[in-house]
């Protein structure tokens, strides 16, 4: 025969569990997102891919011949000093829902949009968006909040 008693404060203690997990904090959550975004753009940049994951243009020669490019690769002439790495930021703004939002750009570049859809000299090379990698990443790190919100039962 088993037996088991539950006392009332055990009930207690699930009762304001059960209300935090109905209202989790969701500032790790948007850190861990917001780190995953930046760290994708820097990385997708860095291995010279556009915004849906596909293989950058290069750069024309006609470009590096006017200065326009680097010392590194083609695809990624100044490496991390390129303004679409260095300038490119993240912010999270807690919303009144309890949730969040964030935002993410390149401040004090705003020939991205010529990046984006090229002119009559410049291939495209798009970088608005979210790479594949990074919609992944973004997709571990919700599942391991609702792995870490659940655990404790």
């Amino acid at each position: 025969m088993i037996t088991g008693a539950v006392r009332a404060e055990s009930l207690d203690d699930l009762m304001r569990y059960i209300e935090k997990f109905k209202s989790p904090d969701l500032v790790p959550l948007s850190l861990d997102i917001k780190q995953a975004i930046e760290e994708g753009n820097r990385e997708g940049l860095l291995a010279g891919t556009n915004a849906d994951g596909s293989t950058a243009e290069d750069l024309k020669q006609s470009t590096i011949k006017r200065g326009r490019g680097g010392y590194g690769p083609p695809r990624i002439p100044r490496y991390s000093g390129s303004q679409l790495i260095d300038r490119f930021r993240a912010e999270v703004e807690p919303n009144t829902t309890g949730g969040f939002r964030i935002k993410a750009g390149w401040v004090g570049v705003p020939q991205v949009k010529y990046f984006r859809d090229g002119t009559r000299n410049m291939v495209a090379r798009n970088p608005v968006g979210m790479r594949p990698a990074t919609r992944a990443r973004i997709a571990q790190a919700i599942d391991a909040f609702k792995r870490k919100l659940v655990a404790r039962y």
